[in-house]
């Protein structure tokens, strides 16, 4: 129906909703595609970033649609803005995690079911939290998650970090809460890190 990028997103802009029927047909596979690129989320979480996107095309009176002045393709300045908003997507759960105190993790919520720890148990958790909290933001992240039972290809893509640089940082962080469980006399309690 528009033959070039420029009547298409005119017309979008002018509310024409067959324009934007259209527009969501020719460029969701793109959208789709560089959220995945940009960084390993499952189909749910990048459904919703597909609507972010388009949600953020329309706001403002359609003031990022405006923003494109012609100089290079459309789709190619479409990427760039679906980039960001994934971006600014990744570094909002960066900031939730480190955030999140472990308290606030079902797992670790002091009225958690009672799965039979002792006195010595209590303990050891407690000398494991502490680790944690003495590790740097980023270490501690990665622990948080590393006992949550994900992998490190998993934190990798929850990070938009590579997954060498997160297997560093793990294994940076596992020394120094080796040392700091040391420290504390928590591998003679019997805790193993």
């Amino acid at each position: 129906m528009y033959e070039c990028e420029t009547e298409l997103i005119a017309a979008c802009i002018a509310g024409d909703p067959d324009a934007w029927g259209e527009f969501k047909t020719r460029y969701q596979r793109l959208i789709r595609a560089t959220i995945v690129r940009t960084s390993a989320v499952d189909d749910t979480i990048v459904d919703d970033l597909e609507s972010t996107t388009y949600q953020k095309m329309l706001e403002d009176r359609c003031r990022r649609l405006r923003a494109w002045r012609g100089r290079a393709r459309f789709s190619t300045y479409l990427v760039q803005v679906t980039r960001n908003l994934v971006l600014d997507w990744v570094d909002a759960q960066k900031r939730t995690l480190a955030t999140a105190p472990m308290d606030d993790r079902p797992e670790m919520a002091g009225d958690a079911p009672d799965y039979g720890f002792d006195e010595e148990a209590a303990a050891q958790l407690k000398a494991l939290q502490g680790a944690i909290a003495a590790l740097p933001e980023k270490q501690a992240v990665i622990m948080r998650l590393r006992i949550e039972g994900k992998s490190l290809r998993e934190i990798a893509g929850l990070l938009g970090r590579p997954v060498g640089t997160v297997s560093v940082e793990s294994s940076r962080a596992m020394e120094r809460m080796r040392t700091l469980l040391e420290q504390s006399g928590a591998f003679a309690r019997g805790i193993q890190v």
